[in-house]
């Protein structure tokens, strides 16, 4: 900020003063004159003498004219009303004309002198009259730059002003404590968190520290340790206030040093933030609640989880116990089936043999009829018909083959057979078959699909190609039959008695055989398309 003290005691400038004391004699006449122009010139503020009568500015120094943007001489024969800013012409002459008649000592006021570019500049005008024994006094006029001074104080106002916008916005109050002298100050807003007034706190400045909460002194205690190393404060309060309400509050403080870093003062802010810790409270309840809630759910879905678990168990136990039961019946029929192949092989076939040997006996006797001997001859093609319907029966009931060769060999001997009797090319390809024996339920399984996939495709299909590929793959035995055949219709509307609900009653007996042997049995099929079974059959590690 400019001085705003004139650099030299306009005193200096009478050319007559008063005789000097201590002995000192006064200058000559001439030479305090001589003295006073040259002050006036080379003074570090701008000068200018006007006349008392009217006011015109008759002398001005190089100073004043710098300020104004223009020579001294432009300013001479013009009054200060003439170059003032017109808001600020305000009737001065008044006050001029007491001053010349020794009414007011002098004169000091700011006022907008108008630059010689028209800009405005502010400056502090202090005007005296220097009497001496010329018969008409001096009136001089002491002018200084006051612009930055007037910019520095508009920043703070726009500052200040801000500020307070600010803390209006954000509901901030303000306290200062002096550490010095003990002085405590507070903002409206503090008055208005607190419930206190301005009377209240000049006659008792510790009001405001004994509305807080007993249960939070402790807290509000901190801030005399921080005051005392200077050290910052932060905490968060409750105040009881006369009214009987409680609030909370936030308190945010730095403390000032001096140079020397002893604590000066404290600053602080305080907040009501009763809003906030009620929501937070209320937001605490909830999550109590939402935790006691989830807490009874979770019982309750473990108390579901535990009598479905058990349920599963018990389902999962009958459906084994449902599956043990099936396997037991299904290796009871194989055994049967196996038992029947042997006697029609072994019994029945050794009769039909037997049988067929005596008819070619017979008919080979000399003594026989003719017409006898071709009746013998058609009995014999009949039984010799006979027994080969038996093997037929035989084998197909349990094929020798699965039993004495193994997988590979039995699929193999039932397509080759199957396509000889249907006229149906068979397209076969195994993998990981040959010369390996699985479980007899598996084996039994996978034979029974491809025989029972392979008759309804005699029967239903009309297909003149069938794919039958069997492989081991990923500890898993997989089949599938495809055929080029008429496909199955996605509702069928044939007759329970009709061949493709036969067909379909076939599928399910399938895959009900694969389910048993612990696999699976899909089926892909489109009307006039074909057909696709997936057989998938898990291994276990002796497999």
């Amino acid at each position: 900020m400019p001085d705003t003290r004139l650099p030299l005691p306009l005193d200096a400038l009478d050319p007559n003063p008063r005789p000097a004391q201590h002995g000192h004699s006064a200058l000559p006449s001439c030479d305090v004159e001589q003295h006073y122009r040259t002050l006036f010139e080379v003074c570090g503020v701008g000068l200018s003498e006007a006349d008392p009568a009217d006011g015109t500015i008759v002398r001005a120094n190089r100073h004043l004219a710098q300020m104004l943007g223009c020579e001294p001489a432009a300013l001479v024969g013009r009054r200060f009303v003439d170059i003032t800013h017109p808001a600020d012409r305000d009737a001065n002459w008044d006050a001029f004309v007491r001053l010349v008649k020794g009414e007011v000592p002098s004169l000091r006021y700011e006022k907008r002198l108008l630059r010689h570019d028209g800009e405005p500049l502010w400056v502090l005008i202090s005007v005296n009259v220097i009497r001496s024994a010329q018969p008409v006094p001096r009136v001089v006029a002491a002018v200084i730059d006051i612009g930055a001074q007037k910019r520095a104080q508009a920043r703070l106002a726009e500052s200040e002003q801000r500020l307070q916008l600010a803390l209006a916005a954000s509901s901030l109050g303000l306290w200062e404590w002096d550490l010095a002298s003990g002085r405590l100050w507070y903002s409206d807003r503090v008055l208005e968190i607190t419930g206190l007034t301005q009377a209240q706190l000049v006659a008792d400045p510790g009001a405001a520290r004994r509305l807080v909460h007993p249960d939070d002194v402790h807290v509000i205690r901190a801030s005399d340790e921080a005051a005392r190393t200077g050290r910052a404060f932060h905490a968060e309060y409750r105040i009881l206030r006369h009214d009987g309400t409680l609030r909370w509050v936030a308190n945010h403080a730095r403390t000032e040093c001096d140079e020397h870093g002893v604590p000066q003062r404290m600053v602080g802010t305080l907040t009501d933030i009763t809003d906030r810790k009620q929501g937070e409270e209320a937001l605490r309840q909830a999550h109590d609640e939402l935790e006691a809630r989830v807490h009874e759910r979770t019982e309750a879905l473990a108390r579901a989880n535990t009598t479905l678990a058990n349920e599963v168990a018990a389902r999962r136990a009958t459906e084994a116990h449902v599956r043990e039961l099936l396997g037991q019946l299904v290796n009871a029929e194989e055994e049967e089936r196996r038992r029947i192949a042997r006697e029609l092989h072994d019994t029945v076939g050794q009769h039909l043999t037997a049988l067929t040997l005596g008819l070619k006996a017979v008919e080979e006797e000399p003594a026989l009829p003719a017409r006898l001997r071709s009746r013998m001859a058609q009995l014999r093609h009949a039984t010799r018909a006979l027994d080969d319907d038996i093997d037929r029966l035989s084998h197909e009931l349990r094929p020798a083959a699965l039993d004495d060769l193994g997988l590979d060999d039995a699929l193999r001997q039932h397509a080759s057979g199957w396509a000889g009797d249907s006229g149906i090319v068979v397209d076969l390809h195994t993998h990981g078959l040959r010369g390996r024996r699985f479980a007899q339920a598996v084996e039994s399984t996978v034979y029974r699909v491809v025989q029972e996939a392979l008759t309804n495709v005699r029967k239903h299909a009309g297909a003149s190609r069938v794919s039958l590929i069997a492989e081991v793959r990923d500890q898993a035995l997989r089949v599938i039959v495809e055929d080029d055949g008429s496909g199955l219709a996605s509702a069928p509307a044939a007759s329970p008695g009709s061949g493709v609900m036969r067909r379909r009653l076939g599928l399910r007996g399938m895959s009900e055989r694969a389910m048993l042997a612990g696999g699976r049995l899909d089926v892909e099929s489109e009307p006039g398309r074909g057909t696709t079974l997936y057989l998938t059959i898990p291994l276990s590690e002796e497999d």
